[in-house]
C-alpha cells in the first residue's frame, strides 16, 4: 500500500487538448520515477465541458465506463474544469460520481 505521501493522479474524462493534456504537463513536471499515470476512460476532441464536448463528439459518457485503475495507489481523481463541472445531462453532483472511484 501506497503511504500517505504517495497520490498518483486519473483524470476520468479528458476534454480538449489530447496531445497536450494536463496529464502530459504533470507527467513533465514529476521528476521522481515512483509515479504512476493512469489513462483517462473518455478522451474527448472538443475543448470544453465534458457533458457539452461528448455531445459534439458523439459520446455517451456513462460512469460506469470510467475504470478505476487497479492500483493500491491513493488516487488525485482530476474533474475536467474541477469537481463541479458538468459531467453529463443528468441531474447529477459530481461529488456523487467520483465517491465510487
Amino acid at each position: 500500500m501506497a503511504s500517505p505521501h504517495e497520490c498518483y493522479p486519473l483524470t476520468p474524462v479528458q476534454a480538449g487538448e489530447l496531445e497536450h493534456s494536463d496529464t502530459h504537463k504533470v507527467q513533465q513536471l514529476v521528476s521522481n520515477t515512483k509515479t504512476k499515470f493512469h489513462a483517462s476512460s473518455f478522451n474527448l476532441e472538443t475543448p470544453m465541458s465534458p457533458h457539452a464536448a461528448a455531445k459534439i463528439d458523439g459520446v455517451h459518457l456513462l460512469v460506469k465506463k470510467i475504470k478505476r485503475p487497479k492500483s493500491q495507489n491513493n488516487l488525485v481523481i482530476e474533474g475536467a474544469g474541477g469537481l463541479l463541472v458538468c459531467v453529463t445531462f443528468l441531474p447529477l453532483v459530481n461529488p456523487h460520481l467520483y465517491k465510487s472511484l
